[in-house]
């Protein structure tokens, strides 16, 4: 007969496995819709004629924009006393894309920089708060950037600028929540059962953690400054690969649509995005005004966008090998 402990980890891996196959559904779907409406033999037409230059371009810039992430990645990390080595930082990085794109989940990176980051620093807490902390910095940076650029494009019929107005909002409510040590001491307040006790002290030390950010505002600025260069510059590199394919649309729609595509895959039903990125792309550009991108182009752009990170990530793999000698 089962335990409780035995009766909940059954639980808990039976639900993890019909979300992980409704994931794999979801991703199928979408890829089997958006595969019927493309060419196949268009595609490999359209691949074999893309101009190197700008491809090659596009590549030396996505690799440049991870190093842009580490280093604010290790300017938040000195803000709570952590000194690691920028190159240490830069293949966790890698690490992590390699988890990203070859795992069923994208926290899955997160999780393991996390772990390795642990080991170098022996701060559990303060290590994982870092981690969360510059993918905040950076969604925030990517809102701004489409709140400007749709607010500035109003000559496009899209929904770009409520989209990034709601999820600003609900950005700033989560950090609102995150520095604010009232709510914290009345949760600290309510009875506890042992398990709760505990919990409440990893709470209370994320806390001090990110009230470590609080307390130097120059740290804050420097990081989401870094993170808006981040974001604009990788902006770039699907801005690229669509001139390597001979499409010449403007750039100024991509600082909306690309945002939106990134703010699309964040959405947990598809494995990694797939699916859901290429579905976005095929949509939203659709809706540039007297240049709407053919389905192919968009699909495209997505596709060569991931063989980009997908071949970026597999130093990432490497280096983990070789961290684990």
């Amino acid at each position: 007969m089962f335990s409780v402990a035995n009766r909940s980890y059954f639980l808990k891996m039976k639900s993890k496995f019909f979300w992980q196959s409704f994931r794999i559904l979801i991703t199928c779907l979408i890829l089997i819709v958006i595969l019927r409406s493309i060419n196949l033999d268009d595609f490999l037409q359209v691949i074999k004629q893309i101009d190197k230059i700008y491809f090659i371009t596009a590549f030396l810039i996505l690799i440049f924009t991870y190093f842009l992430h580490a280093h604010a990645w290790k300017i938040l990390l000195l803000a709570q006393g952590i000194t690691v080595p920028f190159s240490k930082l830069i293949a966790l990085y890698f690490i992590g894309l390699f988890f990203n794109n070859f795992f069923p989940s994208s926290v899955g990176g997160d999780v393991m920089k996390a772990y390795l980051l642990s080991k170098h620093t022996h701060r559990g807490v303060d290590s994982t708060i870092s981690i969360i902390a510059i993918r905040f910095v950076t969604i925030f940076a990517l809102l701004i950037i489409g709140m400007i650029a749709s607010t500035l494009g109003r000559q496009m019929d899209v929904f770009g600028s409520s989209i990034f107005l709601i999820c600003f909002l609900v950005l700033v409510a989560f950090i609102f929540i995150a520095f604010n040590s009232a709510l914290l001491r009345r949760i600290n307040a309510f009875p506890k059962t042992r398990w709760q006790v505990k919990f409440g002290e990893v709470l209370e030390q994320a806390h001090n953690s990110i009230s470590s950010f609080k307390d130097n505002p120059s740290v804050m600025v420097k990081t989401l400054f870094l993170a808006l260069i981040f974001q604009f510059v990788s902006i770039l590199v699907p801005y690229c690969l669509s001139l390597s394919l001979g499409l010449r649309v403007p750039f100024q729609y991509f600082l909306i649509l690309v945002p939106l595509v990134r703010l699309a895959i964040l959405l947990p039903i598809s494995i990694n995005g797939l699916g859901i990125r290429e579905g976005a792309y095929i949509a939203l550009f659709a809706q540039v005004p007297d240049a709407g991108v053919m389905p192919l182009m968009a699909f495209s752009i997505s596709i060569l966008g991931s063989f980009m990170l997908v071949s970026v990530s597999l130093i990432g793999g490497g280096l983990y090998l070789f961290t684990r000698r």
